[in-house]
């Protein structure tokens, strides 16, 4: 599965639950302004796109990109703690993280 790119090695690599499966290699980026997941993971997961999105974002790798939509109300589990959030959806990128979370708290 294809991922999203980011500059900083030093944010938290963690496991995510989602939809009955385990994401491995979830990236939390507390400077992070949103949610984003890619269009593979979105697929993996069994998730829809909910509405377009209105917003552009600016990735490591790419100067800015604009979402294909949003996803609204995933509830995920990372360690052992659920949580409900929302996702902007990019189109597969090279690179290591199927989700980029932002501040979990």
């Amino acid at each position: 599965m294809n991922a999203i790119v980011t500059k900083n090695e030093c944010d938290p690599i963690i496991d995510v639950q989602c939809n009955g499966s385990v994401l491995h290699r979830v990236l939390v980026d507390v400077r992070a302004r949103v949610n984003v997941m890619t269009i593979p993971t979105m697929t993996y997961l069994g998730l829809k796109i909910d509405r377009p999105s209105l917003i552009t974002l600016k990735l490591a790798n790419k100067p800015v990109v604009r979402p294909k939509g949003v996803i609204n109300n995933v509830t995920i589990i990372v360690m052992k703690v659920s949580t409900i959030v929302n996702f902007r959806v990019v189109l597969k990128e090279d690179g290591a993280y199927l989700m980029i979370l932002n501040n979990l708290g």
